[in-house]
């Protein structure tokens, strides 16, 4: 049973995140489109606000990462637009889109986050790791940065404004030296992706054809071992706008209070729902979750609403792999299932075991408790995918980050869906990535991993199901505007 708080947070999500919203706010990406804009300028307490619902996004240890540098002067555009691939008058390379949009948002790590721990809630001496070792602070910057990328994309559609992720090449060093490494606060920020912003042309009528993603049953997996295995399963077959209701609140009426509280102040809502913008009535990330799920969640629906991310790819790179927990009494769940002679069972348990054999040990016991975790993973075979250009393009950093990217989406779309979302980067990927096939490995004979999987990069795990707010962390504060991004 789902308890007080669970249930509420849901009935707050059914109502602020209703089919017009997530139709806007997952609106279908469209792939080789140039974006024109109209005159109407982005205010900077616009520009202000999308930074600061942004910053509430989950990063490891709360490292914060992402800074941003809005490029809205003509001389300053000029400059980063020499950064680019491109005639002088911005043809031939996308660069029309950055010349003609009110803002161009530069998106960049800090590669001494660190230095910010004593105002991000961290004690001071966690920093000593990166004094020592200064290169080990590049992968947590890129990750955390370009996952928060996505939630700064995310965060200007719910708050009206159109963005358009560049989609030409650029020279980052060139984007360095001329924004970043001769200025005494930002040398240590390396730029990561460059964004037009502003309000879109939007002709009536016109019905681009959206940007392709891989269909449920290629792009995604998924392990369940449960009891009544296909019974369950076949409920995710159909994906709805707006999710059911679990069997225990099918016949539970909304408040009339809470429906009044949310339609007075939509868009505040919405932000909580996405973003957990307040300890009041959704409060912050869970630790663990309640046993009972109550009845499955839209495993279809999440994947296809995280796959309109802006990808810079025709095709999007985003896996996701599902494991759903065994049955608790299991003591040794491989074993178990080998003794059901049950070939789908068997290697859903034995996905579940590498997952948790991967696991840091601070965070063995919270995936314990999660009914659900997803597995997300960057396809690095995507280039058999793709044709011209792209396929050129896609090197494995480059899909990394792209998939990264997306992982905004998927939370996004979890928590619209009514759902809590905890995401983790504490495991061993190489101990992780035995679940998938490598992508230049062919399946041995008798080999139980799925060839769908083939080239699948685990980068992040995400639990998900109804959080216990009795054992939540406490919000840790985040980076204010003065001190993440600037103007020029």
């Amino acid at each position: 049973m789902w308890s007080e708080s669970a249930r509420r947070r849901y009935q707050i999500a059914r109502l602020a995140c209703d089919e017009q919203f997530i139709e806007r706010v997952f609106a279908p990406n469209t792939k080789h489109v140039e974006t024109t804009w109209t005159e109407k300028p982005v205010a900077v307490e616009l520009l202000e606000e999308v930074y600061d619902l942004a910053k509430w996004c989950p990063s490891a240890r709360n490292c914060s990462p992402l800074r941003v540098t809005y490029v809205v002067s003509p001389e300053a555009k000029e400059k980063l637009l020499r950064c680019c691939d491109g005639d002088a008058d911005g043809k031939d390379s996308g660069t029309a889109e950055l010349k003609s949009a009110p803002v161009v948002a530069i998106l960049a790590m800090d590669l001494e986050f660190w230095k910010h721990f004593p105002q991000l809630g961290s004690d001071a001496s966690a920093g000593q790791r990166y004094i020592d070792n200064p290169a080990s602070a590049e992968p947590v910057a890129s990750l955390n940065a370009k996952i928060m990328s996505g939630f700064f994309l995310m965060a200007a559609r719910v708050l009206g404004l159109d963005v358009c992720p560049f989609r030409g090449r650029w020279d980052r060093a060139q984007v360095d030296e001329s924004f970043h490494l001769h200025d005494p606060k930002h040398a240590s920020w390396r730029a990561i992706m460059l964004c037009a912003m502003g309000y879109a042309n939007k002709p009536e009528g016109a019905a681009p054809s959206p940007q392709a993603s891989l269909p449920f049953d290629s792009g995604a997996i998924v392990y369940d071992c449960r009891p009544n295995d296909q019974e369950r399963g076949s409920s995710l077959a159909t994906p709805t706008a707006k999710p059911a209701l679990p069997d225990d609140m099918a016949d539970t009426p909304l408040e009339e209070d809470l429906v009044q509280d949310v339609y007075h102040n939509m868009v505040a809502y919405q932000s909580q729902v996405l973003f957990r913008t307040t300890r009041t009535h959704l409060g912050y990330y869970p630790v663990f979750y309640e046993p009972d799920f109550g009845a499955s969640p839209q495993l279809e629906q999440m994947y296809k609403l995280a796959q309109r991310y802006p990808s810079l790819f025709d095709l999007t790179p985003l896996r996701i792999a599902f494991i759903f927990a065994p049955p608790a009494e299991v003591p040794n769940s491989s074993e178990a299932a080998e003794e059901k002679k049950d070939a789908a069972s068997v290697n859903a348990r034995r996905a579940y075991d590498i997952m948790m054999q991967s696991l840091a040990g601070g965070n063995v016991q919270s995936t314990k408790s999660a009914p659900l975790v997803a597995v997300l993973a960057a396809d690095l075979d995507l280039a058999s995918k793709l044709n011209g250009e792209d396929a050129k393009d896609a090197d494995s950093s480059a899909i990394e980050a792209d998939a990264m990217t997306g992982v905004a989406w998927f939370i996004s779309a979890v928590r619209a869906l009514g759902y809590d979302c905890g995401p983790m980067g504490g495991f061993n990927k190489e101990t992780l990535s035995q679940m998938f096939l490598p992508k230049d490995g062919e399946a041995a004979e008798g080999d139980w991993r799925d060839k769908r999987t083939r080239g699948w990069k685990p980068f992040l795990l995400v639990k998900i199901g109804a959080g216990d707010h009795r054992k939540l962390r406490p919000r840790m504060p985040r980076l204010p505007c003065n001190l993440a991004i600037r103007m020029l």
